[in-house]
């Protein structure tokens, strides 16, 4: 029963997220379904010390707004700290990266600095999980917001995704 509560939940979020998304790209919703993520997503021990890094990579708006929704919030007992970085150096304390459709050039490069990391890369554009990226976002013709999930990745991350999440990735091409 609780999978199942925690499956429509899920589902009401992207289903509200691509219907905000339709008319422009509403970063509340990318906000809102990127926290979602970590309530499904187990990091390994060592990265549950200190505050929860989200870094945002490539799109300002994104940033700001997390910074503006994530005030206060935890992910398990961790505070959320929000970082705007300008340049790979600055993701390196980071448990998710969001790399911004600005920057999506230099996914490859932030897979590769990650790698064997227990780092959460997600990507605005659709498609770069086959550049290593854990996660996709993608918008579909009708407008639904979804995510496409890359298992291997989040193997290679040391992540463990819920199966209530995996169930819910976009498998299509």
């Amino acid at each position: 029963m609780q999978r199942v509560k925690i499956k429509i939940a899920i589902f009401i979020t992207l289903l509200m997220a691509g219907n905000a998304l339709a008319q422009t790209t509403n970063y509340k919703t990318y906000a809102v379904v990127l926290y979602s993520f970590t309530k499904y997503i187990e990091w390994p021990v060592e990265s549950k010390q200190g505050d929860f890094v989200i870094a945002v990579f490539g799109n300002s708006k994104m940033a700001s707004e997390l910074q503006n929704s994530m005030v206060g919030r935890k992910v398990g007992t961790q505070l959320v700290r929000i970082v705007e970085a300008k340049s790979l150096s600055e993701l390196s304390d980071a448990q998710v990266i969001f790399v911004g459709d600005l920057k999506s050039g230099s996914t490859a490069e932030v897979v590769a600095l990650t790698k064997s990391k227990p780092v959460l890369v997600v990507t605005e554009r659709d498609g770069l999980v086959k550049k290593g990226a854990c996660v996709s976002f993608l918008v579909t013709d009708d407008g639904l917001l979804k995510f496409q999930l890359n298992d291997q990745a989040l193997s290679d991350q040391r992540l463990k995704a819920a199966s209530a999440l995996t169930a819910l990735a976009y498998r299509g091409s």
